[in-house]
């Protein structure tokens, strides 16, 4: 099994209007699970972290991993990627910072 994980910081609310998804899915959209869902399952808190675990990939394989956000507020923000994997020691660490400029 190979896992990828989001640890959450601070939130400010529960999304635009109550309307918010947290969850992860393959490109297809035919794989995947919700943990929270307009309301519907738990919201995550400032310090929780969320795994989707995935199989393995073949040796030499390549894996891209994508997402899309909307920001719904001016201002600043921060998204953070980490990995860690036997097949190196460490961990690799990616971040982009962005602006919300109009919403």
């Amino acid at each position: 099994m190979e896992d990828i994980s989001y640890a959450y910081g601070p939130l400010q609310g529960n999304g635009d209007l109550g309307f918010l998804t947290v969850g992860a899915e393959n490109l297809f959209g035919n794989r995947g699970d919700n943990y929270y869902v307009d309301g519907v399952g738990t919201l995550p808190v400032e310090g929780a972290e969320l795994v989707v675990s995935t199989t393995p990939a073949t040796p030499g394989e390549t894996r891209v991993i994508s997402f899309s956000a909307v920001g719904s507020r001016k201002g600043a923000w921060q998204n953070c990627a980490s990995l860690s994997s036997d097949s190196f020691q460490g961990l690799n660490l990616a971040c982009v910072d962005g602006q919300v400029a109009t919403r």
